[in-house]
């Protein structure tokens, strides 16, 4: 495939440049030398970005046994050479690091090959690595001018010399001391001589499969596109890589996915699976999609960081082979987690009422955990009852710790991230026994409980009690004081009531503490509004809430309402909450 284009403008700039569909194979023949500059970014590859193109050639080395799947290879991307007005020189703009890699790939194998006496073999790939020019001089085909121990490699490798050649290659001596970039240049062809060796070891013809993990590496597509000047190539890198938007994680993934299916006659159903998790997925005008996908590595795999992202993580842990299997995975859980959004979808009222919980309180930490357990709830690995206590426990850990004491999410996330991944892959019974034993270590004891309790509260007018998150957290721990004097097994609904201050609201700063707030409905919280405390009382009687009657029966016949009552009433509801309510079990 040839392209021409043209019309691309940047700083009143047209930019025009040759594109070609191409191999490596491509690439690497003919008479060009690949030139990269010293002023270009080091040689940063390491471990994980070689381990991610082998892991894609050897998926391409399996497939490619099919007949129906001959012509399956794996895209390289693009690269970007500027050529110079005379010679041969192509000097490498974008596609360093990749014609770095497969440069020393191709050391190890002309390696292996000289360590088994494959001469000819040997000599056909050292080609790809070495071109002769018209003088008969040879030159190396990419020209890492700053890397020695790239040109020690090459030299080396490329020397029909076994037993002096592997010596030398694997000496610990040479250029040890070297800048990182050149330490991962050793480093790279280390890992893939072993890789390499280990993959055709398991083989009963190692030669032949050397030679099948050789062609497919020349058989990588790639976009080679040349400029004829330097001010057109760069524009060219900044068009490629600077324009427009970032492909988005849940983008990358489904791209990974749909290249992956197979057989590709389930493509179509492939496809409407797809878009029932996208609408799932959408909640209120909004994709929550990423949200769900960094959730869903987290509690399958790892959580992702910066340098690892979703996309990465999948690709690392998932089988190629079975993509409809991770594809049906993704399908159950976007259900299960648009719960996490939409509680009131979830059939089980105990359940649903802790997924109400966690909303309200904006928490997400314990996601990934809850996909866990719903999953093997589903999946029959665990009882309802199991389910719904494991929920219950980790709501009344969190209103302790987090809520009330103020404990740090990311203290605890190490472990909660662990267990969901133990939940979903091992015994999930026991893993959720496990980890409730293992955040007993950060529940807080009674004492401090109750110091940190005794201070929360509300107000209209004092600064540190005015927010919206204050005025949530009491309106929360009425609520469930009013539930559970309701009934211990009733559905969790109330919802529609003020807040009032039994001693008014005036600036006193333990007026504005929990001990001293009460649920009142909207029209008798305002008669009975900055009166006296006697005066409040014959409208606390009229209240429906059975949290308000108890407070009549317990302090209506005080003749008022002092700083040592709020205090004793607070550390009433403290033991109740603790102790009962909110017990951690």
């Amino acid at each position: 495939m040839y392209c021409r284009f043209r019309g691309s403008n940047i700083g009143g700039t047209t930019v025009a440049f040759d594109a070609q569909q191409k191999k490596i194979n491509d690439i690497l023949s003919g008479d060009f030398e690949y030139v990269i500059p010293r002023y270009q970014r080091k040689y940063v590859w390491q471990e994980k970005q070689w381990r991610e193109l082998l892991d894609d050639i050897k998926y391409c080395l399996i497939v490619s046994k099919e007949e129906s799947k001959s012509e399956w290879t794996h895209f390289l991307g693009s690269f970007v050479f500027e050529r110079q007005s005379q010679g041969k020189d192509l000097i490498v703009i974008d596609g360093q690091q990749r014609l770095t890699t497969i440069t020393l790939m191709l050391c190890a194998i002309c390696t292996l090959f000289n360590e088994y006496g494959e001469e000819a073999r040997f000599r056909g790939v050292t080609k790809y690595i070495i071109g002769t020019d018209d003088m008969g001089a040879d030159y190396v085909r990419v020209n890492n001018q700053a890397l020695k121990n790239f040109q020690f490699i090459v030299d080396e490798a490329t020397q029909y010399n076994s037993l002096q050649s592997k010596s030398k290659l694997f000496s610990s001596s040479y250029l040890e001391n070297s800048p990182q970039d050149n330490v991962n240049v050793k480093q790279c062809f280390a890992f893939f001589y072993n890789q390499f060796l280990e993959m055709i070891q398991v083989c009963p013809d190692n030669i032949a499969e050397l030679g099948r993990i050789k062609d497919q590496i020349m058989g990588l597509d790639v976009i080679d596109i040349r400029a004829t000047n330097q001010q057109e190539s760069y524009n060219i890198f900044e068009i490629l890589n600077a324009r427009g938007v970032d492909l988005k994680q849940h983008e990358l993934i489904k791209n990974y996915i749909f290249k992956y299916i197979h057989p590709r006659a389930q493509i179509d159903t492939a496809k409407l699976k797809w878009d029932a998790i996208e609408s799932k997925l959408y909640i209120k005008n909004k994709s929550v999609l990423d949200n769900f996908f960094a959730h869903y590595v987290t509690h399958r795999y790892e959580k992702p960081d910066k340098d690892n992202s979703e996309f990465r993580i999948i690709k690392q842990y998932s089988d190629r082979e079975h993509m409809n299997e991770l594809l049906d995975d993704l399908f159950d859980k976007a259900s299960y987690y648009r719960m996490f959004y939409r509680p009131e979808e979830c059939d089980n009222v105990v359940i649903r009422e802790v997924l109400k919980f966690f909303l309200e309180n904006n928490h997400r930490q314990f996601r990934p955990l809850f996909l866990s357990v719903i999953s093997a709830y589903e999946h029959k690995k665990i009882t309802e009852r199991s389910a719904e206590d494991f929920f219950v426990s980790i709501r009344n850990f969190y209103f302790a710790y987090g809520v009330v004491c103020g404990g740090k999410s990311n203290t605890i996330e190490d472990k909660v991230y662990e267990y969901a991944r133990k939940i979903e892959k091992s015994d999930a019974a026991q893993a959720m026994q496990e980890l409730k034993g293992k955040l007993k270590g950060y529940y807080p004891d009674y004492d401090s409980f109750e110091a940190h309790f005794l201070l929360m509260g509300w107000s209209h007018n004092v600064k540190r009690y005015k927010t919206p998150s204050k005025k949530k957290e009491v309106q929360y721990i009425l609520r469930g004081i009013e539930e559970f004097y309701l009934s211990h097994t009733a559905e969790l609904s109330i919802r529609d009531f003020t807040i009032e201050h039994i001693a008014n609201d005036d600036g006193t700063e333990s007026h504005c503490t929990i001990g001293n707030l009460l649920m009142l409905a909207d029209p008798i919280n305002g008669n009975a509004s900055n009166k006296i405390f006697k005066e409040k009382i014959p409208h606390y009687v009229q209240s429906q809430f059975v949290s308000t009657k108890k407070y009549v029966e317990r302090y209506g016949h005080l003749s008022d309402w002092t700083e040592n009552e709020i205090q004793k009433r607070g550390q009433f509801m403290s033991k109740l909450a603790y102790e009962t309510i909110w017990k951690f079990e």
